[in-house]
């Protein structure tokens, strides 16, 4: 059973379904009252089992992604090894240095995921144009292992992509999910509060809301909690992961009175002048902290938090950095 709550909004995902599914085991109880009505609970029972599924999907999305992260840090590390022994072994055979050029290796090789996949897939092309020349018989072998750690690489990160992908997706619907319940759960307090509105009478603590002395205070009225929506968010700050975990954490003190937090994102090279915050939000959470797996040496990550209201009406932006040196 879910904590009594006069405002679920500012319940979890899973304090949330919990909350829900008292309210709908407690309506069921009210058919045939004179306060029921039907109308008010019609669609509301689908919507709940939708916000289940997806959560469901959510979670396990979630539990699969960090250690398929795991996996494409070591396909990376793997695939950037084997590529410098590549290219230490090509001017053994061709020492004129147009070669390395010609597989894409004459420059560093690039430790960022998608700068590396970009250069290994031109050198493997170009091994497909050159491969069955005689003079090029020695490095067979090598190419054969290289074309093996790629296409590993490929996999590990495709599966992590989609799964995050999927877990982005599922977040997404719950949010939208979340925002529809809320609007009918809150037509269906209201019109209970039209028929008792003594907040502390007995009558409410039979309910899922609660009394007034037993549950969250409604917006609007005596009690509303401080710093609550469309306040701006106090304390953000951006701190390195400890292990196991890996990556940046982004973090703020949690707002009253919001069903989430939009999350922006932007990336440049460490010293390039602060970028402006984008428009397309990186992420929604639920509550914070949320972990950045996604960084790399010698680049600055900017990131903007602000609280989405039952309305999905953004809040004050907060904003933090981190230079990240590994």
């Amino acid at each position: 059973m879910a904590k009594k709550s006069r405002y679920p909004s500012q319940f979890g995902w899973q304090d949330f379904l919990t909350f829900m599914r008292d309210l709908l085991y407690w309506l069921a109880g009210q058919v045939g009252k004179p306060d029921y009505v039907a109308s008010l609970v019609a669609g509301l029972s689908v919507k709940v089992d939708d916000f289940e599924a997806a959560l469901v999907t959510y979670i396990n999305e979630k539990d699969l992604a960090p250690d398929q992260r795991k996996a494409v840090v070591l396909k990376t590390t793997a695939l950037y090894d084997k590529l410098a022994a590549v290219k230490i072994a090509i001017p053994v055979f061709f020492p004129d240095p147009a070669t390395l050029g010609e597989f894409t290796l004459a420059g560093p090789i690039p430790q960022d995921e998608d700068d590396l996949y970009i250069v290994a897939s031109a050198c493997l092309l170009h091994w497909e144009d050159v491969k069955l020349l005689p003079a090029y018989a020695p490095l067979v072998a090598d190419f054969a292992e290289l074309k093996t750690v790629f296409d590993e690489f490929v996999l590990a990160r495709t599966t992590y992509h989609e799964t995050f992908q999927d877990m982005e997706t599922s977040q997404g619907d719950m949010g939208n999910l979340k925002i529809s319940i809320l609007e009918q759960e809150r037509k269906l307090f209201n019109w209970y509060r039209s028929k008792h509105k003594d907040s502390e009478e007995i009558w409410w603590t039979d309910t899922p809301w609660g009394a007034s002395y037993g549950g969250e205070p409604v917006p609007g009225e005596p009690g509303e909690p401080v710093g609550a929506f469309p306040a701006k968010v106090s304390n953000m700050k951006v701190e390195k992961a400890s292990p196991p975990q890996n990556g940046a954490i982004i973090s703020c003190d949690p707002l009253a009175g919001v069903i989430g937090y939009n999350v922006c994102k932007a990336k440049v090279p460490t010293g390039m002048p602060r970028p402006t915050r984008p428009a397309e939000k990186w992420v929604f959470i639920e509550e914070p902290p949320v972990i950045d797996t996604g960084v790399e040496i010698g680049f600055d990550y900017y990131y903007w938090i602000c609280g989405v209201d039952e309305n999905n009406v953004e809040g004050a932006w907060s904003d933090a950095m981190m230079e990240w040196v590994g």
